[in-house]
């Protein structure tokens, strides 16, 4: 993913983790405690290192979501989230975007 990618859209809160629509895809995190969270995104030759973060502004309900246009299957990516209670960003461990429609994994 470069600089060139369009810009994130706010995403549709249903399904739940990464759905790939044939144009980009769609990522939705359950929490019912973040005050924040953004969308890190990984090299895929360099699972370490980290290409871009995109702070997730929209919620519904309890639900974060984003839309990246351009993402295809197979990107590497990972959720960093803040609650009210630790008061600490954690990262949860880099997940794969699934390459076919319907199948998705669930982050939470």
């Amino acid at each position: 993913m470069t600089d060139d990618v369009p810009r994130p859209r706010p995403g549709r809160p249903y399904p739940l983790g990464a759905t790939w629509d044939g144009g980009g895809v769609n990522f939705s995190l359950f929490s019912e405690h973040a005050t924040a969270v953004a969308l890190c995104l990984y090299d895929e030759r360099d699972p370490g290192k980290e290409i871009r973060q995109i702070r997730i502004e929209q919620r519904t309900d309890q639900v974060w979501h984003v839309y990246v246009p351009g993402l295809r299957p197979g990107a590497l990516y990972a959720y960093l989230w803040s609650d009210f209670i630790t008061r600490i960003f954690q990262k949860r461990t880099c997940e794969r975007a699934q390459g076919s429609l319907g199948k998705r994994r669930h982050i939470a």
